[in-house]
């Protein structure tokens, strides 16, 4: 009785969630002269009906009760309508196949409440398969949870990435969903529910869940969904929210975000890259190296602050073999910023700061290379007002300074 009364209320939740009209709303027949109720068993006849489940006993028996209930949806009698619908609920999956023909159903109300009864035995569904998941004592098997293979392998395998994955099934349902989807279709769901989110957060001031925002980040991860602009325009929203800020910093989720937001950066698609490898720089993100070394390669007509925040990627997570890489920046004499100190403007051009992570790779001191000023600060590497110089004599002592020091013998 209790189990009956918890799918008649969430059979009534549907029905106003949805707005359905007809038998839902009535206490006895429902004929009307734009779609009249046929005989008990009258569906439409050029649509055969689906064959059996399975061959054997219980799953024949159970397609014929199927069959025999979508049946009763065509009733002309209220109650008998009512009863069909709850014992629908009831059968659950085995009902399905005819449940989906009778939604294509030319009358509306079995139409209705075939696509009611099918919206109700999914959500049973995916509650039973999510409980099943959370409770799995061996935390392998997926129960149909779309993503959760490819999560494993994005996160590893620790004691906390089956909850978060839980989590973010039941925050998101729909966008998890998309990982069974390809093309623009996955990328226009990706896309509609990020700018969901940042909307709320932006007209409503709202406070995301850490599962809400995980969920995006993880579509967003899929090489095999293409990503729009406005998706990456709501993921840095999403990522300035306190849940995100602090996940990153927890022992429970931080690890698992960061890898989640690397392969992020890593994606050729994703943009702005500068802001992505600031992100990468706040957050500790050696990862992203790939990104910056591609970036910092690119033709000195590139995006001077996609290569810029480059150049302090390599500076903060590069090694010596970087400063192959590096050196031939030194030619870029794009201004990327200025600022004035003491009565001087002081410019700083990308090879101002190709030289600095150079001296911070090679761990040399910038005093003895006439850029004394310059001085170390995290998360960007350096003090953006130590960069730079006043005058181009400076910065040419500094450079020859360099360029000597790379022509000394490996042995000095």
């Amino acid at each position: 009785m209790k189990c009956n009364r918890v799918v008649s209320c969430f059979v009534v939740w549907l029905g106003l969630q949805f707005g359905l009209p007809g038998a839902w709303a009535q206490s006895g027949p429902s004929p009307t002269k734009e779609s009249p109720v046929p005989a008990q068993g009258e569906l439409d006849p050029a649509e055969p009906p689906p064959k059996p489940v399975g061959d054997q006993p219980e799953q024949r028996e159970a397609d014929a009760i199927a069959r025999q209930l979508v049946a009763e949806l065509a009733s002309d009698q209220f109650a008998v309508r009512e009863r069909a619908t709850a014992k629908l609920i009831m059968l659950g999956l085995p009902g399905i196949a005819h449940l989906e023909r009778a939604s294509r159903s030319d009358n509306r109300e079995v139409r209705q409440r075939s696509q009611l009864v099918l919206s109700v035995v999914h959500e049973l569904d995916f509650q039973n398969r999510l409980e099943s998941f959370e409770n799995s004592t061996e935390g392998e098997g997926s129960y149909g949870l779309p993503g959760w293979e490819r999560f494993r392998e994005l996160v590893g395998r620790t004691a906390n990435s089956r909850p978060l994955f839980a989590a973010m099934q039941r925050a998101e349902r729909e966008l998890m969903a998309a990982e069974q989807l390809t093309g623009d279709e996955a990328a226009n769901v990706l896309a509609r529910h990020c700018q969901r989110l940042r909307f709320s957060v932006q007209i409503f001031g709202a406070k995301h869940e850490l599962s809400q925002i995980a969920a995006a980040l993880f579509v967003a991860t899929n090489q095999e969904i293409p990503l729009h602009k406005s998706t990456h325009t709501s993921l840095m929203s999403l990522c300035q929210q306190g849940a995100f800020e602090n996940a990153m910093g927890s022992e429970t989720h931080g690890g698992m975000m960061r890898k989640m937001l690397a392969a992020w950066i890593l994606r050729n698609d994703a943009v702005p890259a500068n802001e992505l490898l600031l992100m990468a720089l706040q957050h500790n993100i050696p990862e992203s190296l790939p990104r910056a070394r591609a970036l910092a390669k690119r033709p000195v007509e590139a995006d001077r602050y996609d290569r810029y925040f480059a150049v302090l990627c390599l500076a903060r997570f590069g090694e010596l073999a970087d400063v192959a890489i590096l050196e031939p920046i030194m030619a870029d004499k794009t201004v990327v910023s200025s600022y004035r100190l003491n009565n001087l403007t002081y410019k700083i051009q990308v090879r101002d700061v190709v030289l600095a992570a150079m001296l911070a790779l090679t761990k040399s001191d910038p005093a003895e290379f006439g850029y004394g000023r310059l001085r170390i600060q995290e998360p960007v590497v350096f003090d953006g007002q130590t960069l730079g110089f006043a005058n181009d004599e400076d910065r040419q002592l500094a450079i020859a300074k360099w360029q000597e020091y790379r022509l000394r013998p490996k042995d000095e």
